[in-house]
This record gives C-alpha cells, structure tokens and sequence, in this order.
C-alpha cells in the first residue's frame, strides 16, 4: 500500500513537470468566410503578435468541406507577417478554381494568442480595396 502512495506522488509530479506548459496556453480561432485572389481581384493578409510571447499559426481552407492545412508559421514576439494570399499557402498550392475564392480558418496557439494575435484581410480590385481587422474579444451578457 506504501508504494502505491509513492507511485502516485510520483506520477502526480511528473504530470505536473510535463504538463505545466501547456496548461497555460490559448487558442484562438476564427474563420473568414470568403477570400479571392484571381482575376481582377487580389486578397492578401497581415498577421500580427503584439506580444513577448511567439504564437503558432496554422492557415486552412474549408472549400470542399474538408479541412486542409494550407500553411503554418511561427510569428516571434513584436513581429508581423505580411504577404499575397498564395504567400501563405505553403503546404498546397494556391487554388484557381471558383476564380480563385477560399473560405479560410486561421487559427493561433500560444500562451496569450487571445489577447496579442491579430490579423487584417485586404481585398481589392483595379477599382478600390477594403479591409477587415480581426482580433479576440470575449463577449459578456449581463442577465437581469
């Protein structure tokens, strides 16, 4: 009965030795429902890390209702990754079918990637552009 309280203490311990690290992180996702980059149109994206810690992102497509990773990278603290669409395609090939239109889900992991991982999608044609700003807000209702 005696080892069995050691074995536990033991097995309690390394849990917490190699466990500790991740307990910490977060993840963030989000999905962009439709992206282009073909034709006149031209898409592009700038991924961000505002803070001390590096964030692992991972870029896939949902176009024929599977998920596909398309590309990974690591972005260090205080550092922006700024590039074409095709840019971040680095796993498969840019796709030029649907006059090159993705659905696109970006994902970040890393101790604070809710609170420092942003990104900007551009979108623009010989006649203007727009962009959109995602970034991680916890939405809170308050209940009377």
């Amino acid at each position: 009965m005696r080892w069995m309280k050691k074995m536990l203490v033991f097995l309690a311990g390394i849990s917490v030795l190699f466990c500790a690290g991740s307990a910490f992180a977060e993840s963030f996702s989000i999905e962009v429902p439709y992206a282009v980059h073909g034709g006149d149109w031209w898409s592009g994206l700038a991924l961000s890390n505002t803070g001390t810690d590096p964030i692992d992102v991972v870029i896939r497509t949902y176009n024929s209702g599977d998920s596909v990773i398309v590309g990974e990278l690591t972005l260090e603290p205080y550092s922006m990754e700024t590039r074409l669409l095709p840019g971040f395609f680095t796993k498969k090939p840019y796709p030029t079918a649907d006059g090159g239109r993705v659905n696109l889900g970006i994902s970040a992991d890393g101790f604070y990637a809710k609170r420092d991982f942003k990104f900007t999608l551009f979108v623009g044609s010989p006649l203007g552009f727009s962009f959109q700003s995602y970034d991680h807000h916890d939405i809170r209702f308050d209940h009377e």
